[in-house]
């Protein structure tokens, strides 16, 4: 407990705040102020008054430093908040805000990156080309007033895909149609890790990376969740295929028993075996990832990504044209029918899967047949290296009418999924 306590008062302040079921941007002080005195104080009590006193003493301390932002502000360099403490987050966050910045401002962007905060410390070292990366937490204290200053920080609420408004799958493309990749300037990361595992279960046939979020790695029942067992399918005829199926897990997770040497299940527990899991998936034939850190992994390598039991969509990591998803269907207990697609967008659930309680609406996993036909379709256009969509995935998103970000991905839902 202790130790939670020093590290929300390390932090900077949220760059996103979930005020129940809505996720907001970074808040003003007087938003601040105005919630802790509306909402129900007797929840999260102690963290909501340290936020509030955090904020008052930084935004105290900005109109101290404020000749010195104004210089920063002139040189037109930049402060980025965004969050350092999940693994999705950082990835997402940071690589949204360089692909914004290149093609928008050019500024010059600094990140502060203590390794005490930081989820995975080797993300901002792969980011250095393209952003100065202060580790030093010394530094990072004294300099917390110039990432909160709107004036010269950059937040990353536009990248946020539960954002009504955002804006991340058009940066993406626009970033691939300028500069011919959808990967940033990066770092190459020592990759002895990656080889001494090789080397060491004999592996010499091509990888598909696993990734299944269940409810054990958080401690509680999520809709972004889902079963392990539904996958038993796929995993049992990549294994008669020959491939290696290594499933990244927490110590929570549902053990699986094949019987094969080529089916590993690996854990993400320390540095090096965050290190690793990001070599795995970089070198890997395909990923099959649902919601979940693991996901924004597809933003920082160039190996096609299948994204099953993706809800809500408009937190689809899918972005690159090599790239599918199959969703979770909702079904109307009222009406005894599965709602459509612009069903599901008219009511908001798109972004907010939590109203289907107010809706009376069941959220339906993808059945292992799904996810099975799935896998069998993106593996064989890997094979022929034919991304081209089809009439149906060209027609998927078309009552949508490009009103939001997720009609903008380069990504298809699968051929072989129906709502």
């Amino acid at each position: 407990m202790i130790k939670f306590y020093l590290s929300l008062i390390l932090r900077p302040l949220p760059p996103t705040e979930l005020i129940g079921d809505i996720l907001e941007n970074r808040f003003s002080l007087l938003r601040r102020l105005k919630l802790f005195f509306s909402i129900d104080v007797k929840k999260n009590t102690k963290i909501k008054i340290l936020h509030l006193i955090k904020h008052i003493l930084i935004n105290i301390m900005i109109v101290i430093y404020y000749p010195i932002i104004l210089l920063f502000y002139l040189l037109k360099i930049r402060f980025l908040h965004i969050c350092l403490w999940q693994v999705g987050g950082i990835i997402h966050h940071l690589d949204f805000v360089v692909k914004e910045n290149k093609l928008k401002h050019n500024f010059k962007l600094i990140l502060f990156a203590p390794k005490t905060l930081s989820i995975n410390n080797y993300i901002p070292h792969i980011y250095k080309k393209e952003v100065k990366v202060i580790t030093n937490i010394f530094v990072y204290l004294i300099s917390l007033p110039l990432i909160h200053s709107r004036l010269i920080s950059i937040d990353a609420w536009d990248s946020e895909n539960v954002n009504a408004n955002s804006n991340c799958h058009q940066i993406h493309r626009e970033y691939f149609k300028k500069y011919k990749t959808y990967i940033c300037d990066l770092n190459e990361l020592d990759d002895r890790i990656y080889k001494d595992f090789i080397n060491k279960h004999n592996i010499n046939k091509k990888i598909i990376s696993l990734h299944v979020r269940d409810d054990g790695f958080y401690g509680f029942k999520s809709y972004r969740s889902c079963e392990i067992d539904t996958y038993k399918k796929t995993i049992s005829n990549l294994l008669k295929k020959n491939f290696i199926v290594i499933r990244f897990v927490n110590e929570s997770s549902k053990e699986l028993n094949f019987d094969n040497k080529n089916y590993l299940e690996l854990t993400t527990r320390n540095e090096d075996e965050k290190i690793l899991q990001y070599l795995i998936i970089k070198n890997s034939f395909l990923c099959i990832s649902t919601l979940g850190g693991p996901m924004s992994f597809n933003f920082i390598t160039n190996t096609p990504f299948l994204i099953t039991n993706l809800i809500p969509l408009s937190i689809s990591g899918a972005t690159k044209n090599k790239d599918q998803y199959i969703l979770k269907k909702y079904y109307s207990n009222n009406e005894k029918r599965f709602l459509n697609l612009k069903e599901v967008f008219e009511k908001k659930l798109y972004l907010y899967p939590n109203l289907c309680k107010k809706f009376n609406i069941q959220i339906i996993d993808n059945t292992e047949e799904e996810i099975f036909l799935a896998t069998n379709e993106i593996i064989n256009e890997i094979f022929n290296n034919n991304f081209l969509p089809n009439q149906y995935q060209l027609d998927f998103l078309k009552d949508l009418k490009d009103r939001h970000s997720i009609c903008f991905s380069d990504a298809n839902v699968s051929k072989t999924f129906k709502l």
